[in-house]
């Protein structure tokens, strides 16, 4: 059974990557990873291993924790600490 967060995560993060991609002026050549993979993210197929979520970020000139936090924005996604 498929965890439906998962897949809206997912196809959440090609939006956050492409955004970022295009904002830092890089074209998908020039990321530094497999074209064939950043592809395959940017269409949401596919999730990134952490540590290719550092090589991204890396490769964006920006924090992890800011991709993940864009990622959130674009799910709506809140906690409630109590």
């Amino acid at each position: 059974m498929k965890n439906p967060l998962n897949s809206a995560a997912r196809l959440n993060f090609q939006h956050v990557l492409r955004r970022y991609r295009l904002a830092a002026g890089l074209t998908q050549e020039k990321m530094g990873i497999s074209l064939g993979y950043l592809c395959t993210l940017e269409v949401g197929r596919k999730w990134p291993h952490l540590d290719m979520l550092f090589i991204i970020a890396k490769a964006l000139n920006v924090r992890p924790s800011e991709l993940i936090a864009a990622l959130e924005d674009e799910l709506g996604f809140n906690v409630t600490k109590s």
